[in-house]
């Protein structure tokens, strides 16, 4: 059953291995969906919405930037190409009450404002991951599929689409996030290796 935004508060919980737990609280006025399946919030970043997407059965998320009236707005540019979504490869959501949990894994892909255009970056930090141990055999075939099943969504032109049939584009007012303090990751015991349910 999906949630409307004034019921409550959700804490995204982003553990980029080996040790580092990035963690936001969304007030009610950013979350747009939370249900079993998709989880989506918007907030207010310089003057920018970025929208976040997640999903409990997908190996990525997709943050979308737009300007306060809903139009795709390109950022970056200097060592890759201009984007407007940023999607990184990651493992589907965990929640737990009102606790969101993913596990970056290293990939991302960066997309322009037009859907299609798209670059995949970080694949070195990727392979450094896997030689450190930092991510299971089952992490990585399930990266390896997110990022191909992303990029056929990509190049058949379908991702805009997509994303739009969760929620539309449009003006809005959101509130900044409230960042929390970096968190020790050994106090969540599920992101650890070995015992998170996608090792």
């Amino acid at each position: 059953m999906s949630e409307t935004n004034n019921e409550r508060r959700l804490t995204l919980h982003e553990f980029h291995p080996p040790e580092d737990l990035r963690r936001f609280v969304c007030g009610p006025a950013s979350v747009i969906r939370a249900d079993e399946a998709v989880v989506v919030v918007e907030v207010v970043e310089s003057g920018r919405l970025l929208r976040h997407h997640m999903w409990s059965d997908q190996w990525f998320t997709i943050t979308t930037t737009t300007d306060a009236t809903g139009a795709l707005v390109e950022q970056g540019g200097l060592k890759t190409i201009p984007f407007a979504f940023d999607c990184d490869i990651s493992t589907p959501f965990t929640r737990i009450g009102d606790a969101i949990f993913t596990v970056d894994l290293w990939l991302d892909v960066l997309v322009r404002a037009d859907g299609t255009t798209h670059q995949v970056v970080d694949r070195d930090h990727f392979a450094r991951a896997q030689e450190h141990g930092w991510l299971s055999e089952a992490e990585k075939m399930g990266a390896l599929c997110g990022l191909d099943e992303l990029i056929e969504i990509i190049e058949r032109g379908h991702l805009i689409d997509m994303l739009r049939a969760i929620c539309p584009f449009g003006p809005a007012e959101r509130p900044a996030p409230e960042q929390l303090p970096r968190a020790d990751p050994h106090d969540y015991p599920m992101l650890l290796a070995g015992l998170r349910s996608t090792w």
